[in-house]
């Protein structure tokens, strides 16, 4: 009688917990579905992609599985690649926070060589590709025409020199790793992908 007594008590308590267990798992894998398709970035997106460590933003032109085609704000067609999720943020993702103790590396002023590097015969040819200028008023003149294209420039994080207004409008120059004043320049309407200045004065 005992036997039969616990068993008609415990029972209605078992079932009531099992189905609060029930309950919370599915609460559960709505709010996770909910959240992986609000992250799961989408064709025409903006969103910013990691390039070197740096990042830039850009949009999603198409979706493969994990893998996305992206097209940088401001370049073009050519500098398209496929990058996967891990590279991409939303535009509204919280960035780390500015280290005030460490200033921003210095850039020395005055006028930088470039040249662009072809390869033929099994050698390489430098052309050269003019120079740019850079002012401690924070302006930049290109000399590669007849009349000096002027803007302004400013120096980011690690270095990376970036162009505004001007013939080299939108580009970057980022340090070359274990040579000083000296540059990988790229920008939009760059003809041969990819210049190396380096510090004439």
């Amino acid at each position: 009688m005992k036997k039969h007594f616990c068993a008609l008590y415990l029972a209605p308590l078992l079932m009531n917990y099992m189905k609060n267990i029930f309950i919370l798992v599915l609460i559960n894998l709505i709010i996770s579905s909910v959240a992986f398709a609000q992250a799961k970035p989408a064709v025409n997106q903006q969103v910013e992609v990691n390039w070197k460590g740096k990042w830039y933003k850009a949009r999603i032109l198409e979706v493969k599985g994990n893998n996305y085609k992206v097209r940088y704000d401001g370049y073009s067609s050519k500098w398209d690649e496929t990058v996967t999720a891990a590279r991409i943020r939303g535009l509204n993702a919280e960035k780390p926070a500015a280290n005030t103790a460490s200033a921003k590396p210095a850039v020395k002023t005055g006028k930088y060589g470039c040249t662009a590097s072809k390869y033929s015969g099994g050698s390489y040819t430098y052309l050269p590709k003019g120079s740019f200028e850079l002012k401690a008023n924070g302006a930049y003149a290109y000399n590669g025409f007849e009349k000096a294209s002027n803007g302004t420039f400013a120096v980011g994080s690690g270095g990376v020199i970036t162009f505004s207004s001007g013939y080299l409008n939108g580009g970057e120059a980022t340090p070359m790793e274990g040579s000083e004043n000296r540059y990988y320049l790229v920008f939009p309407t760059i003809p041969d992908g990819r210049w190396t200045c380096r510090l004439l004065d």
